[in-house]
């Protein structure tokens, strides 16, 4: 069976000298971007190999949290098989890519992300030219045996209840970030900061451990994340760990490893 859905592009922004397109999943209302695109915005020689490479290096970025493999079908009829990323994903590849220009772009999509959700998302496409989206998943036709068919819908039963889980979870994460975008300003790092702190006393009270353990283990999983180690980092540059988290705009991805780490008690642990 195929899932079919449609993206819509959303946003073309210019960044430096390429034309940056933002596409919508009617579905779940997630906006992505090509991986060949991101690579370009980078100024990778080769930029669909250079971007397959960093996720062939970091394998937890093929996972749909992520990213999508997918074929684009035009109205022609031709395809193509491309990877797009979901904001978390830009995000991802852009903390892992050492290019030049990857801090600066990470914050540019932050800040379109951010402009489509506060005015709405308003399809640029004409109505008749829509680019379809075909996530692959097809089943070779075969005869299955009454053994085979239970087994088969007890695992759908188990995968709709990770399914409905994994949303309820997904709700939280997104209420505890519009509550934050509600008292934070991006551009006011000072209270960020706080809100980062605050997050973090909240997540050692709740799991009844120290103030420094907890802000310990924010920064292990960052560190497990991006292959990096924050520790030498902040003190190769003089200076406290959450300010490096500043001075690299991390810090709204450190808040979303903490909401994370708020909401999921085996990580947590």
């Amino acid at each position: 069976m195929n899932s079919v859905i449609e993206l819509s592009k959303v946003k073309e922004e210019k960044f430096g000298i390429v034309n940056c397109d933002f596409y919508r999943d009617e579905n779940s209302d997630e906006v992505f971007m090509t991986a060949e695109q991101v690579g370009e915005v980078l100024e990778y020689a080769n930029p669909r190999h250079s971007i397959n490479n960093i996720v062939n290096r970091n394998s937890y970025l093929k996972e749909e949290e992520f990213s999508a493999d997918i074929k684009l079908i035009s109205p022609g009829g031709g395809t193509q098989n491309t990877r797009v990323f979901n904001e978390d994903g830009i995000y991802e590849v852009t903390m892992l890519s050492k290019q030049p220009k990857a801090r600066e772009f990470r914050m540019f999509v932050r800040k379109v992300i951010k402009e489509l959700r506060k005015t709405g998302y308003v399809s640029v496409e004409q109505f008749d030219d829509p680019y379809l989206v075909v996530i692959e998943n097809m089943f070779k036709s075969m005869k299955l045996t009454k053994k085979e068919i239970k087994e088969m819908k007890r695992a759908q039963n188990k995968y709709q209840m990770e399914l409905d889980k994994h949303k309820k979870i997904v709700e939280q994460q997104q209420k505890n970030l519009d509550y934050v975008n509600k008292i934070v300003s991006v551009e006011d790092t000072a209270t960020l900061r706080k809100a980062f702190t605050s997050s973090v006393q909240a997540l050692a009270l709740k799991k009844q451990i120290g103030f420094p353990v907890a802000y310990g283990k924010v920064y292990g999983r960052i560190n497990k994340n991006q292959g990096i180690n924050l520790k030498a980092r902040a003190k190769k540059g003089n200076m406290k760990i959450v300010e490096y988290l500043e001075q690299e705009n991390m810090l709204e991805y450190a808040m979303r490893i903490v909401n994370d780490m708020l909401n999921n008690e085996e990580n947590a642990a």
